[in-house]
């Protein structure tokens, strides 16, 4: 089963790499395509990343919607993504007045009287946004870290290679990839799972990159159970690696049988020691729900459950992953 990246639409090409090298394939939700970035669209064509869109119906209210708010930010503080950026409480996400402002777009941009639940698209203007927010944050770090690194070439030449030996470059620590500050990570679960709900094709594998969402997650999942939790995994440098394979079939039967398992071990991972690019990488089940059933905790109340026919009886349980490049 192809693991998901949540709660994040913006997906940056090395995290991709590697989680790719590991998983063979990420899935990442968009709330529109027509505003996907391009290094995702060309991952999306090599086959590293599965772009998902199970929400393709008012597009062109979407975009006109997303350039409105960012007119305003432009007009009242000088920067388009400025209702993101500015912290709690910027956006006032699902309070009455936001709705009501969301309900009033809603009318003027749909063509056709054809109708769409306001906090859907509340939550997909919200996700474009933010993922606009996300990929200009990653462009800023990729800019720093090569400042980084000239500045440590720099310092190597003129020490006369430093502690790495005349000639010889120093070694930059990796760019850093975090996306965005901590806040607002409820919003975002919120919002991420209104664009989930309609995928008929649910996963029962998650997948973060993010402490904070981790954190967030097994606060509402008290049954959640620990599976395990390796600090080092060689990240795979070429296909003949069989362990991402091994991992691969354990999940699916993690996700597929109940919960707890009998008779099947966790796959051994290789010796992390003398590896390029590491990973940590740790794993909770949360016996007996499906994904749909899960993220409605984090409504309050939790949405009902209307029988969504995306969930399947095949999938006994959900798996949370934390995986974090060292």
């Amino acid at each position: 089963m192809i693991p998901v990246y949540f709660p994040f639409t913006y997906l940056p090409n090395q995290t991709a790499s590697a989680l790719y090298a590991c998983f063979k394939q990420i899935a990442v939700y968009q709330p529109s395509g027509r505003a996907t970035p391009e290094n995702m669209k060309k991952m999306a064509k090599e086959g590293v990343i599965d772009l998902r869109i199970p929400i393709e119906k008012e597009d062109e209210a979407l975009m006109a919607a997303c350039r409105e708010y960012q007119d305003w930010g432009n007009l009242h503080q000088e920067d388009g993504l400025a209702l993101f950026k500015a912290g709690p409480g910027a956006i006032p996400f699902f309070d009455d007045s936001f709705t009501q402002k969301i309900r009033t777009d809603i009318e003027h941009y749909q063509e056709g009287g054809s109708k769409t639940e306001p906090l859907e698209f509340t939550a997909r203007i919200f996700i474009q946004i933010a993922q606009e927010y996300d990929r200009q944050q990653d462009e800023l770090a990729k800019e720093f870290h090569a400042i980084d690194t000239r500045e440590q070439d720099l310092f190597s030449q003129l020490m006369g290679g430093g502690v790495n030996g005349p000639g010889k470059k120093s070694t930059p620590r990796p760019p850093d990839i975090t996306l965005s500050d901590d806040y607002m990570i409820k919003e975002r679960i919120k919002a991420w799972h209104y664009l989930i709900k309609p995928d008929k094709h649910p996963s029962g594998f998650f997948l973060t990159g993010r402490q904070s969402v981790w954190d967030l997650v097994m606060d509402l999942a008290p049954e959640a159970q620990p599976v395990f939790d390796f600090p080092s995994i060689p990240v795979p440098e070429n296909t003949a690696e069989i362990w991402p394979q091994n991992m691969a079939d354990y999940l699916d039967t993690l996700i597929r049988s109940p919960w707890p398992l009998s008779d099947v071990d966790a796959p051994e991972i290789p010796d992390a020691r003398g590896k390029d690019q590491l990973m940590a990488f740790k794993l909770a089940v949360i016996p007996g729900l499906s994904s749909n059933q899960f993220f409605s905790r984090f409504f309050e109340p939790p949405l009902p459950q209307n029988g969504n026919k995306g969930d399947t009886s095949m999938l006994k349980n959900t798996l949370i992953g934390l995986a974090v490049l060292r």
